[in-house]
């Protein structure tokens, strides 16, 4: 009889060892939506907070995102999601991506480079990128080198005092969602679903994850943990060990998943929903 137990004791065992893990089960964190702003942030594009106002600044194009009408805007919201300033900032074309460094806001508009000061609330440069296509995504390194850009292009471009210049030439497809990592750039290309990493000193591009269709918008959540956006409506998170889980998925109701942003103390992400005209605010919770 005894043998008997130890034989069903071994094939449990073996079975238990034969079943795949749940990949799922390794993800510490989901997303609570906390609150979602009224329709009036018309083709909601990219969503960035700024800690010393305590406001998030939500760039909205208005429109066609090509197109060089004049009407597009930025908005002032606080945070518990109540427009503060619906047209805070105007007559901008196509405004998408934005930064912040020293009271100055930068938006990425078309084929300008946007400043906006802050204190004077207005627009106070903007910077021509010569052949630019689409300007979209911008990040902000801590000595004020901005990062930007350009999907339609293949390019990225760098601007330090007012100097701008090529930082990537067609090295990678449709790039759109950039972060600055201090000795590294994040930078996703939304034309093929992948994540690479620009090391600044060898400036060695490594391909660190694929099967990010729509990839739009990049942030970091944690230590070596980062969420994307896919512009179709899902957010991913990354974990360290570059694995991938869906936190979030909107496709089904149609609700886009712009250039995400995030109040880091707070932990909220902030998902813009262009078509959708909102910005939504979800609490990132760990188990």
């Amino acid at each position: 009889m005894k043998y008997l137990i130890l034989l069903l004791s071994l094939i449990a065992v073996a079975s238990c060892k034969s079943k795949p893990k749940n990949p799922e089960s390794s993800v510490q964190y989901s997303l609570e939506k906390i609150w979602e702003t009224d329709s009036l942030l018309t083709t909601s594009e990219s969503a960035l907070y700024n800690p010393s106002e305590d406001v998030i600044y939500v760039s909205c194009i208005n429109g066609d995102p090509r197109t060089k009408d004049g009407d597009g805007f930025i908005a002032k919201v606080s945070t518990d999601g109540k427009i503060i300033d619906r047209y805070w900032i105007t007559g901008l074309d196509a405004p998408k991506g934005l930064g912040l460094f020293n009271n100055t806001l930068y938006t990425a508009d078309i084929e300008n480079i946007v400043s906006i000061d802050i204190a004077a609330d207005s627009v106070k440069q903007r910077l021509p990128v010569f052949n630019a296509g689409m300007l979209n995504d911008i990040t902000v390194a801590k000595n004020g080198r901005i990062y930007v850009s350009d999907t339609d292009s293949d390019m990225v471009y760098t601007m330090l005092n007012d100097n701008v210049n090529i930082f990537l030439n067609k090295d990678i497809s449709g790039p759109n969602g950039l972060l600055d990592q201090g000795d590294h750039l994040l930078v996703l290309s939304m034309s093929k679903g992948e994540l690479y990493s620009v090391d600044f000193d060898s400036m060695t591009e490594t391909k660190l994850l694929d099967g990010l269709p729509g990839a739009d918008g990049i942030i970091k959540v944690a230590d070596q943990t980062y969420m994307a956006s896919n512009w179709n409506g899902e957010l991913t998170l990354i974990t360290p060990d570059i694995k991938k889980h869906s936190l979030l998925n909107t496709m089904d109701q149609k609700i886009n998943s712009a250039d995400i942003g995030f109040i880091t103390d707070k932990n909220i992400v902030l998902v813009p929903t262009f078509g959708h005209n909102t910005l939504a605010a979800y609490r990132l919770i760990k188990k």
